[in-house]
Parts: structure tokens; sequence; C-alpha cells
């Protein structure tokens, strides 16, 4: 995660906010992977998304996953989106008013055990 996070750093001090765009990006707005604030945005909804479906989740009884949703849903998506944000955060790409609203939504709900993993990998991976 601390190699995705520092590519995207150094684009983004390099070339800027809009690194990526085409020449010509009115004719081909997809075509390209735009700006870095897509990047975060992506990363975030993806964190939000996984996340949901993590809460969702009733814990199973049995020590090996049985079914196919209960292996898709094991948190790694999560806990790897949670990290990469975190070290955007060290590479100053986003602020930390974002992390601190990822750590409240954390705080906010019943803490579970996954939760309480979340909250020690961002605490980890962070310069705080």
């Amino acid at each position: 995660m601390v190699l995705y996070a520092s590519f995207v750093s150094s684009l983004h001090k390099l070339v800027g906010i809009e690194f990526g765009t085409s020449p010509n990006t009115a004719c081909q707005p997809l075509a390209y992977f735009s700006t870095a604030a897509y990047f975060v945005q992506n990363a975030v909804a993806s964190y939000e998304k996984y996340n949901v479906e993590m809460d969702s989740v009733q814990p199973s009884t049995s020590l090996s996953p049985t079914n196919e949703s209960q292996e898709a849903h094991d948190g790694k998506e999560c806990s790897n989106l949670l990290i990469l944000i975190s070290e955007l955060y060290n590479f100053q790409v986003i602020s930390s008013l974002l992390v601190f609203d990822i750590i409240r939504g954390l705080l906010e709900q019943d803490l579970t055990e996954f939760k309480v993993e979340l909250l020690l990998k961002i605490m980890r991976s962070m310069d705080i």
C-alpha cells in the first residue's frame, strides 16, 4: 500500500492535481485517469462500500467459511483500503479531516472486533 500511495503522491506533487489527463479530454473524458481526486474518491467510496458490507455480514459460528459470500466478505478489502487512505494522508495527498471523519465513523457505531482492528490499523500506519 505504501508503494501505491507514494506513486500517487509523487504524481500529485510533480504534475499537479490533474495528473494523467489527455490533451483532448473533451473528446474522451473517460479514457484516462484524470485526477488524484478521482483516485481518492474511488478509494474512499470503495472503503465505505466494503465497510457497510462488513456491518451487514453476520458472524459465522463455524471456523471455516462455508459459502461464497462469507469468503468474499472477510474484511481484507476494507482493511487494505483503509491502510491506503492512511498512507495517502502520510504522503500529504489528503488532509486530516477525511481521516478523522473515517475514525469518527468507526467510533459512532457499536464497536465490533473488526472495527477495533480497523482503528488499530489506521493508528499504526499514520504518523499522528
